[in-house]
């Protein structure tokens, strides 16, 4: 092999281990899966966290998806405002430098949509497009024994990020919906975050 071949394949190499480092490392945070914190006003005069949770952001435009008791806890009521924290580093506190405004709400889905704020705490406009993000498998349909990812803050924990394999462990109907049983815990402060299959959103924790 002449050196001109030689310094060619060298060059597509260390091009394609360029172009994907530099690519993996445009997204701010390691996973779509984010810190929800809400604030409402206790009796309309102090401010005061009212819940705790995990969304997924899931489209390029800072839009995610929790659970509606993230963002309404049926004791303090509906929440005013909303804190979003994403991991950059495996192992690292969450960074709750994002607000969020919410969008829609379906207490009888337990489905919450937000929006992710234009600027973040410090008045920086956020560019959507170096967060990671997840599509939805709206085609996914739950088999016994599928094996899939759960990610999100549980309460124990919550000060990192946490993901853990589990597999469905039954399917059931209530009021006209489909719900899964899995063999995993799904602590407090897990609801909103993701179970994951094949790169794609397919369920939340509830």
């Amino acid at each position: 092999m002449n050196q001109l071949k030689k310094y060619m394949i060298f060059w597509i190499l260390f091009s394609n281990i360029f172009i994907f480092h530099t690519f993996a490392e445009n997204f701010i945070n390691i996973s779509p899966v984010v810190q929800i914190v809400s604030y409402g006003d206790l009796y309309g005069k102090i401010p005061q966290m009212t819940s705790w949770g995990s969304a997924t952001i899931i489209n390029k435009n800072g839009v995610i998806i929790s659970n509606d008791h993230v963002v309404d806890n049926w004791y303090w009521g509906l929440s005013s405002a909303f804190s979003i924290c994403i991991t950059k580093e495996i192992g690292q506190t969450p960074e709750c430098n994002y607000t969020a405004s919410l969008i829609a709400r379906d207490d009888d889905l337990d489905i919450s949509i937000l929006k992710i704020d234009e600027f973040d705490i410090y008045g920086k406009a956020v560019d959507y497009s170096k967060m990671k993000s997840i599509d939805i498998d709206f085609d996914y349909i739950p088999k016994n024994q599928d094996e899939t990812i759960a990610i999100g803050y549980p309460w124990i924990g919550s000060d990192t990020i946490s993901e853990t394999k589990w597999i469905v462990a039954g399917i059931t109907q209530y009021n006209g919906h489909t719900f899964i049983k899995t063999d995993t815990l799904i602590a407090s402060w897990n609801s909103g975050g993701a179970f994951i299959k094949n790169e794609k959103l397919i369920w939340i924790p509830t």
